[in-house]
């Protein structure tokens, strides 16, 4: 891909034990080949848009494009085309490459390089 990114949409999903959930706890299979109108609304509600901006790079983007997962029921479904799955753990972090995401339930999505500390 060598286009340049300006956006990209993601969606946080919590690993758990029994699967992958919302922050609100509804259950996402990632595997499905298709997912009901519900699952997407919840979906959509929970997604993240990210823009280059003096704290997200152009680099950050290109990382999270290339190593974050696009589900093929994403890619079924109109409205998720495109977006890509964060896996954030019961910590509600999630690492890409040097990248670290925090996910705050009041602040939102924080971001830390490991490489540039």
């Amino acid at each position: 891909m060598d286009e340049d990114l300006d956006g990209l949409t993601l969606i946080p999903l919590w690993e758990t034990e029994d699967g992958h959930r919302t922050h609100f706890g509804r259950r996402v299979d990632l595997s499905a080949g298709q997912l009901d109108s519900d699952t997407v609304s919840a979906l959509r509600d929970a997604s993240i848009l990210l823009d280059v901006d003096e704290e997200i790079t152009e680099e950050i983007l290109r990382t999270l494009h290339d190593q974050l997962d696009l589900p093929d029921s994403f890619e079924a479904t109109g409205w998720l085309s495109g977006h890509r799955v964060l896996h954030v753990g019961a910590d509600d972090r999630a690492t890409v490459g040097p990248f670290t995401f925090t996910l705050h339930p009041v602040f939102g999505l924080g971001i830390t390089n490991s490489e540039s500390a």
